[in-house]
């Protein structure tokens, strides 16, 4: 029996297979998927989710402070969020604000040199991940203690400060009166109810500046532009929408930026594992030198 296609079927299919376009659209699709893999991979460090319920700028868990970032900016001020490496660089003209966290985190505080005017907010909650909500998260149940042992926060101070001692009170809901330490360059006064575990701070090299009945809860390291804030539910985001509590986070703000002659504000991310590292990729894809790659590519 004659093949009435004479062959013509067979061709056809083969050359359809490896037609011109067919192969142009294979290598173009190649180079792109080869160079998006090269890009993220360079970037990597900078894509991860931030929203993971930790204590810094970019969590909108209770305890973190995107809040804070939020009501900085509606009152005015310029406020930046940085990944170098907390010992890099340094903008005097910035206030620096760390916001500690509970675990272990990459830097310890010693190996940080404090070239600009910075707050550091202390840790006082131990949380755990709230099942079925991304980036909530809720106290430890017993038997674990919901409230980190004041011993781990004053070990982690300590190389800056010296000798302090933290104390913490055991009562759930407290009405707590701030008032400035000196009332000669500050009247401001505040009364906050329904306060939980009143966090404080004292030490022969601390300065206070603002003070309640139980003992300061904002200092200035002697001899430094470094100032610390005992309690972090003077600014987390569970606690700044008591507009009481808002009004003394963005005066302690202003109060900082007074006494060091700072503008804006950034919050460094680095104690939270999101420092942004560099390599050859990211130099080569950012300024200064995407130009000079750009020309090497045309």
């Amino acid at each position: 029996m004659k093949n009435i296609l004479d062959g013509k079927g067979t061709r056809a299919t083969a050359g359809g297979v490896f037609s011109f376009k067919t192969v142009i659209i294979l290598i173009v699709l190649g180079a792109f998927s080869f160079s998006a893999y090269f890009v993220l991979a360079g970037f990597a460090s900078d894509l991860r989710s931030t929203n993971n319920g930790g204590e810094h700028a970019l969590s909108k868990s209770a305890i973190g402070f995107a809040g804070l970032v939020h009501i900085l900016k509606e009152n005015g001020q310029s406020v930046s969020i940085t990944r170098e490496p907390a010992y890099r660089r340094a903008d005097k003209r910035k206030l620096k604000i760390i916001t500690v966290p509970v675990g272990f985190f990459p830097v310890a505080l010693d190996e940080i040199e404090f070239k600009q005017p910075t707050l550091i907010v202390l840790p006082k909650w131990q949380t755990r991940p709230m099942p079925g909500h991304k980036g909530w998260v809720r106290k430890l149940n017993a038997p674990n203690k919901p409230i980190v042992p004041v011993g781990r926060i004053s070990q982690k101070l300590t190389p800056i400060t010296g000798e302090i001692e933290i104390t913490r009170s055991n009562k759930d809901s407290e009405r707590v009166h701030i008032q400035p330490a000196n009332r000669d360059t500050d009247s401001a006064e505040y009364q906050i109810f329904n306060f939980e575990n009143l966090q404080t701070i004292d030490g022969k090299n601390l300065l206070p500046i603002y003070i309640t009945d139980q003992g300061p809860v904002l200092a200035q390291v002697k001899d430094s532009q470094t100032f610390i804030l005992s309690d972090p539910d003077f600014m987390n985001t569970h606690s700044i929408t008591k507009s009481t509590i808002a009004a003394f986070a963005d005066n302690i703000v202003n109060r900082i930026q007074e006494k060091t002659g700072t503008r804006d504000v950034v919050f460094d991310l680095s104690l939270h594992g999101f420092t942004g590292s560099q390599n050859l990729i990211k130099l080569a894809l950012t300024a200064p030198f995407l130009g000079a790659t750009l020309a090497l590519l045309a």
